[in-house]
């Protein structure tokens, strides 16, 4: 009986493969989907079109600093699915970074600080997405999900373009 040293390896493989399949096709899913909102059909801003517009708008707003590192990081954070991307999020963001969120019907902010270990990749789960230049920052505003509507805010820190702000507004 011969037994092969190959044998767990090869499942630890097959099973690696199978989720990697499982991830591809998960992100395949979200940028693939739509959303409506008040009758208006939004397609995923991680759509191969409407991807390669946010690169270009972010790009514009960059005003040459950086231009194509900050597209890379606005595009990562709101498009990647894996460890990478999450990692990319987490070092790009400062500490402590700040969540504001409001709320219809509510007068006040809520302010949360968030964990470096909690931050994330939005994975594709983003719509509808612009960007606005501004004084020291490039935000970028998009849909989450129908109740929500989110704004990221970078700058350019010592030549480096970091996460700086979220802010959440929900129904």
């Amino acid at each position: 009986m011969r037994v092969s040293v190959f044998a767990p390896n090869m499942n630890v493989l097959k099973i690696s493969c199978l989720l990697a399949i499982a991830a591809l096709a998960q992100a395949c899913a979200a940028q693939d989907a739509t959303m409506t909102i008040q009758g208006d059909v939004y397609k995923s801003t991680c759509a191969t079109a409407e991807r390669e517009a946010l690169r270009q708008q972010v790009s514009q707003a960059a005003a040459g600093h950086q231009a194509d590192a900050l597209a890379a990081l606005v595009i990562t954070t709101l498009c990647g699915i894996d460890d990478k991307a999450n990692e990319t999020v987490r070092q790009a963001s400062v500490i402590p970074l700040k969540l504001t969120s409001n709320s219809t019907g509510s007068d006040k902010a809520t302010v949360t600080t968030i964990a470096r270990g909690s931050l994330h990749a939005y994975a594709s789960a983003v719509w509808n997405a612009s960007v606005e230049p501004g004084s020291n920052a490039v935000s970028v505003h998009f849909y989450k999900n129908e109740a929500c509507i989110e704004t990221l805010a970078f700058r350019n820190l010592a030549h480096i373009w970091r996460l700086v702000a979220i802010e959440e507004a929900c129904d």
